[in-house]
């Protein structure tokens, strides 16, 4: 077997293992996802975790494939009314890489950045929006991509703030 495969394979294994919501224990209390490290998300009313986890990671791969040589893999994996939200954990990646991704053909409807802090950026297709937030939680960064195809369903869920506000650290 050829390390790239051993490598996908161990990916799938451990996004698997860590795609139960909740907190070590499995538990997910009052719509907050814990990450780790004291770090959580807060679900929205009507979200739910995938349920069909290979699914989520393949459509979530899919999107960076022969675009970039990053790895992010996918680490949750949530879908609302119209909307699916990846969450994935960049492995050997800065912020700064993040930034210079460009997973669409497109360029951004709507872009800010700082290096120091944060990236987020819209993306419109056809029958898609996409947004695309980074930030990194004491030496760790999260890589967060929505997925929406109903746009005014979603609009408040697609700003920088509400991706913002949406994390808590204890």
């Amino acid at each position: 077997m050829g390390i790239r495969k051993t490598i996908a394979i161990l990916v799938v294994c451990i996004s698997a293992m860590s795609c139960a919501c909740g907190d070590a224990e499995g538990n997910q209390s009052d719509g907050e996802l814990s990450l780790f490290n004291g770090l959580s998300f807060s679900m929205r009313p009507g979200e739910r975790p995938c349920e069909d986890l290979a699914a989520s990671q393949e459509a979530f791969h899919a999107l960076f494939e022969d675009k970039s040589d990053l790895r992010i893999p996918l680490f949750r994996c949530i879908e609302g009314d119209g909307y699916t939200l990846y969450l994935g954990l960049p492995y050997r990646t800065t912020l700064q890489d993040l930034i210079q991704l460009n997973i669409f053909d497109n360029p951004p409807t709507a872009a800010e950045s700082d290096v120091e802090a944060f990236l987020y950026r819209r993306h419109q297709t056809d029958s898609m929006v996409y947004a695309e937030y980074g930030r990194q939680f004491d030496r760790n960064l999260i890589y967060l991509l929505v997925a929406a195809s109903d746009t005014a369903a979603v609009e408040s869920l697609l700003s920088r703030d509400s991706f913002t506000k949406r994390f808590n650290q204890n």
